[in-house]
């Protein structure tokens, strides 16, 4: 399974690339200057990301300014799926993790800046992706990360509000790890199931990434390094949890979303 190499992890070739691939998605968002979200939850989570700029991370509650005819919370507009209604507030139902990343912007409303981190990541995915490329043999890796990045929905990630880049650039460092490690390469399993356990705390379906490292570990006789990755991924994901519930304090219905 895995395929250790001296070549370097990432040669000269390819990061000349990883500006261009920022610098175009850049200028493909110069036009919004206005948010815009083409799903419900990215503009929630930019609403979120503004009121934990505000009042921080354990303060991120909305008013709502109907409880005094609507005690119980049955008109609130989050709803169940994006917020949770206790005692006269609105808690949020997402975790806390991507809206404290892009508080800094929200505190300036700086939404175009937002989203050049969109694009920095879908850079960051390029590398990754021809960096995976290479270590399984892809021909023409650079060609193939490109047409990866710009033809699929990478691209329209790219443009929006969103964890999905991230959280994939986790899991996608995770199965380099593991792929370029070698037999002894204790620290290289260990730290890819840090990462897999890591873009949980963003989004929950990523934890696959995990999994399907596991397995396939598993599947190859290597059920050592498999425990390995598990437990990091565990271990990261408790951390996780306790610092939701410390800087989410609780509330009944629990607010994480599955």
């Amino acid at each position: 399974m895995n395929r250790p190499s001296s070549e370097r992890l990432f040669p000269p070739k390819a990061l000349v690339f990883v500006p261009g691939v920022f610098v175009l998605f850049c200028l493909a968002s110069l036009r919004e200057t206005v948010p815009r979200f083409w799903s419900a939850d990215n503009g929630i989570k930019w609403w979120q990301a503004q009121t934990i700029s505000e009042k921080g991370p354990r303060g991120a509650e909305l008013d709502y300014e109907e409880s005094d005819i609507d005690p119980e919370g049955r008109y609130e507009p989050l709803r169940w799926k994006y917020g949770r209604y206790q005692d006269g507030k609105i808690r949020f139902s997402y975790p806390p993790f991507y809206a404290m990343l892009l508080s800094p912007l929200a505190a300036g409303d700086r939404f175009r800046n937002a989203l050049w981190l969109s694009a920095l990541f879908a850079a960051v995915l390029f590398l990754l992706i021809e960096t995976l490329g290479r270590t399984i043999g892809v021909c023409y890796s650079r060609l193939s990360a490109g047409m990866a990045v710009c033809l699929t929905p990478i691209a329209v990630y790219a443009l929006e509000l969103n964890e999905h880049l991230l959280t994939l650039a986790l899991g996608l460092g995770a199965w380099i790890l593991v792929l370029r490690a070698g037999e002894s390469s204790r620290w290289s399993f260990l730290a890819a199931g840090f990462l897999c356990g890591l873009a949980g705390w963003f989004r929950n379906e990523y934890l696959v990434f995990g999994a399907s490292i596991a397995i396939a570990l598993g599947f190859f006789k290597r059920r050592w390094n498999s425990l390995l990755v598990l437990v990091a991924l565990v271990v990261t994901l408790a951390v996780g949890i306790g610092l939701e519930k410390v800087w989410t304090p609780p509330s009944s219905p629990p607010l994480r979303v599955i």
